[in-house]
C-alpha cells in the first residue's frame, strides 16, 4: 500500500510539472517584441520566461515533490516493520529492546500481584494464607546504631546522647506492642538485646 502510494505521489507530482510547462510561453528570440505584427505592438504583451529559466525551475519543482513525498511515506512507515529495526536490541519498542534495556515489566504488574489483585475481585483472597516474605526486616551494618557503634565513624558526644535519649523514648513504646512486631514484622532494632517480660517470668 505504501509503495503505491509514493508511485501514485511521484505521477502526481510528475504530471503537475507537466502542465506548469505546458503553460509556459517560451520563447529565446532576443527582441521578440520588434518582431510582432502592427496588429499586435499596441496590445500588452505577457511577460516570457526564457527557456532555461522555465526548465529549471519545473525540474526543480519536481524533485521537491519527489523529495517531499518519499519522506511522507518514510515518516509513516513504522519502525517496527523494518527489517533493519525489527530485531535490534536497543529498539525499545521491541520485547528485545525492552530486555536489553531493562525496561520490560518496569510498569506492568508482577504475577503474585496480579493474582493477589485477582483474588481480591473475585472474593477468594484469604490474609490468613499470604506468606509474608522479606518480614521482619533483617539487621543492617548501615543501620544507624550499628553506624554509631562503630568505631571507624565519628559521631559528637552530643549527638550521641540526643539520639540515644530519643531512642529510649521510641523503644519504650514499641516495646509496650511487642506481640504484633517483634519476631513478625519491622524494624526488630527496638528488641535488640531485650526480652519480654512475659518470658522472663515463665
Amino acid at each position: 500500500q505504501r509503495l503505491s502510494l509514493l508511485c501514485r505521489l511521484l505521477l502526481a507530482a510528475v504530471a503537475v510539472c507537466g502542465l506548469q510547462r505546458s503553460f509556459l510561453t517560451i520563447d529565446a528570440r532576443p527582441n521578440s517584441r520588434s518582431q510582432t505584427p502592427l496588429m499586435h505592438q499596441g496590445l500588452p504583451q505577457m511577460p516570457r520566461a526564457s527557456s532555461l529559466g522555465t526548465e529549471w525551475t519545473s525540474w526543480a519543482a519536481t524533485g521537491v515533490l519527489a523529495v517531499g513525498a518519499a519522506a511522507l511515506a518514510l515518516k509513516s512507515h513504522r519502525r517496527d516493520e523494518s527489517s533493519a529495526t525489527m530485531f535490534s536490541k536497543h529498539d525499545k519498542r521491541t520485547f528485545r529492546g525492552k530486555l536489553h534495556a531493562h525496561t520490560f515489566g518496569k510498569y506492568r504488574l508482577r504475577k503474585n500481584k496480579a493474582r493477589r489483585i485477582q483474588a481480591i475481585k473475585n472474593g477468594t483472597f484469604d490474609p490468613e494464607k499470604v506468606v509474608q516474605t522479606g518480614q521482619p526486616e533483617p539487621e543492617h551494618p548501615w543501620d544507624l546504631d550499628n553506624i554509631l557503634e562503630n568505631p571507624i565513624y565519628y559521631a559528637p558526644d552530643y549527638f550521641k546522647e540526643v539520639l540515644y535519649d530519643y531512642w529510649d523514648d521510641v523503644n519504650e513504646k514499641m516495646r509496650e506492642k511487642w506481640q504484633d512486631y517483634m519476631g513478625i514484622k519491622g524494624n526488630q532494632r527496638y528488641f535488640k538485646n531485650w526480652t519480654p517480660p512475659d518470658v522472663n517470668a515463665a
